[in-house]
């Protein structure tokens, strides 16, 4: 097989092993990266003896992301080996999910509830208010002097987050005063019953939640993967038997990885009962011509299957579980989501949508910690345009004139920018040909059936595209002075993938940033505690986030 990607340059492969032992040991953004300076913007990489044809030129890269549309690469040659159930539903995400109507409804189930300018101000009052139960846990951490490790805390903000904007239930990963809560177990059950969720009993299922989504994460890392894995890409041929052993002889990292799973589908689970249990309600209440009735059943349905504790609008109301349960109603057959379909769409928002923007706001602070003048600069933007709080700026504190909910802040946008060049959440799109060959020009022709792996973070330092690429200057997108530090080719700079499988959440994940930045830095300072291991150490699993973490000392602003 080797003698037909001769014409691709790239680092030598082991036997068998190919340069598995290069990726475990570096990481796959960092030796990826690594390769893309010595070997040029198109070269092969071997996992074990599977070949992908690594594209890290900007033009080649938005050629293929437009033209390869069918769908992204199968979830069977993934990093994992799940298998029955959680396979199926993986499958079905919109991630993995082939392009046609399934993925038609389910990108539009996302674009209306959460894209469209109208639903992201609807969502800022829900942002703020978990942000409002964020903020006294730095105010503890700054009084007592006491380190944070940023990631984690994050994770708990976006992840309550997302459970108000998406959901209108209250996932319960923070007390009132900020403070972290206990995990209740997630089971797996379908939602309706008594301790399976944080409902009025005061259970919470925000930790485990948490937790859960960590061990699916973890388990996406190379380093952490079953041992099925390694096999797969060794024995590529042998597929059919690794999942067959990996389905009835487990390992402890296969275990896990599916209990994980399993753990967050029955969330998606639970969420979906209970919309159709507040919808009951309502329609019962409405019928219920002023006899109560209407009210019995409410309190029927809210005891026998509120597995989550419903704020805002409720679940009832909630953007993204509505667009996609109410677009089942009327309508052709083809155009409806199935339970499968609704379920996985609900397990892609709880893995992608709040993990991404933690680790985004993360990286942000991390580079504004160490590099003091950017966040001078970006203080003077926000105390002259948010103003302190109880002082207000030019911008009249929270009041919004921009579709994100914010005054014009042309800093805070080219800091985060910036910091989405340097340390992107997302270092990598994958394709797959499937059918044809596909022809790069220059006598190199992909074989059909091979992994395309489009490497967006090494065209992002790409000191071709990028003057100084390795230094962290928001300059760059500043729309005066930062033509000549910007990129050469539009297409260089694509933290969120570009062409039609785009993150469909893209809009959201960054009102969310920006909005919890800009509500941070108005009252507090972040510098590097003692503890924080330097250089900072990455890791690539679903996404690309520290690996250590980021432990920070936290400061009130005078």
């Amino acid at each position: 097989m080797r003698w037909r990607f001769r014409r691709f340059p790239g680092p030598f492969g082991l036997p068998f092993l190919g340069n598995l032992p290069g990726i475990l040991e570096h990481d796959l953004t960092a030796y990826t990266a690594t390769c893309a300076r010595k070997y040029g913007g198109v070269f092969k990489m071997w996992f074990g003896n599977t070949v992908w044809v690594v594209l890290a030129e900007p033009e080649l890269i938005r050629r293929v992301a437009f033209k390869l549309l069918s769908r992204p690469y199968s979830p069977a040659s993934a990093v994992h080996m799940l298998t029955g159930e959680q396979y199926s539903l993986d499958s079905k995400t919109l991630v993995f999910v082939k392009s046609g109507a399934d993925w038609r409804n389910a990108r539009r189930s996302f674009e209306t509830s959460i894209v469209h300018p109208s639903s992201l101000l609807s969502h800022l009052p829900a942002v703020h208010r978990c942000i409002a139960r964020f903020l006294p846990r730095l105010r503890r951490h700054a009084a007592a002097g006491e380190p944070l490790e940023l990631s984690a805390a994050l994770a708990d903000l976006t992840l309550a987050a997302v459970g108000e904007c998406a959901y209108g239930v209250d996932f319960r990963t923070m007390a009132e005063d900020g403070s972290a809560l206990p995990a209740a177990p997630l089971g797996s059950g379908s939602g309706s019953g008594s301790g399976s969720g944080s409902g009025p009993d005061g259970e919470n299922v925000g930790a485990a939640l948490l937790a859960a989504v960590r061990s699916c994460f973890d388990c996406l890392d190379m380093n952490n993967a079953t041992v099925y894995v390694p096999l797969k890409y060794i024995f590529p041929s042998l597929t059919p038997l690794w999942a067959w052993m990996a389905e009835r002889f487990p390992d402890a990292a296969q275990r896990r990885h599916m209990a994980a799973r399993a753990a967050v589908a029955s969330v998606s689970r639970r969420l979906m009962a209970q919309w159709q249990a507040s919808k009951a309600a309502a329609t019962a209440t409405a019928n219920g011509n002023g006899n109560g009735n209407g009210a019995a059943a409410n309190g029927d349905a809210a005891a026998a299957g509120a597995a989550f504790r419903e704020v805002g609008g409720g679940i009832a109301g909630s953007s993204f579980m509505a667009a996609m349960m109410e677009g089942r109603r009327g309508g052709r057959e083809e155009d409806r989501l199935t339970d499968d379909l609704v379920i996985a769409q609900c397990l892609t928002f709880l893995l992608a949508g709040f993990e991404t923007t933690a680790v985004t706001i993360t990286f942000t602070i991390f580079l504004l910690a160490t590099h003091p003048e950017v966040e001078a600069r970006l203080l003077a933007e926000l105390d002259e345009h948010l103003g302190r709080p109880g002082v207000e700026g030019k911008g009249k504190g929270e009041g919004a004139t921009g579709d994100d909910g914010a005054p014009p802040l042309p800093y805070m946008d080219a800091v985060l920018k910036e910091s989405m060049r340097l340390l992107p959440a997302a270092t990598a799109l994958i394709r797959d040909p499937l059918h044809e060959d596909l022809d790069l020009g220059g006598g190199r022709v992909v074989p059909k059936g091979t992994f395309i792996f489009l490497a967006t973070q090494a065209v992002q330092q790409d000191p071709t595209q990028w003057p100084e690429p390795e230094r962290f200057l928001p300059e760059r997108f500043l729309p005066v002075g930062g033509g000549k530090l910007g990129p050469t080719h539009p297409a260089a700079w694509a933290p969120f993938g570009m062409g039609p499988r785009m993150c469909v959440g893209n809009k959201f994940a960054t009102m969310v940033s920006k909005t919890v930045l800009c509500e941070l830095y108005r009252r507090f300072t972040f510098r590097l505690h003692p503890r924080q291991r330097l250089p900072l150490r990455t890791r690539t699993a679903l996404t690309h986030g520290p690996r250590d973490g980021v432990w920070v000392t936290v400061a009130e602003r005078g």
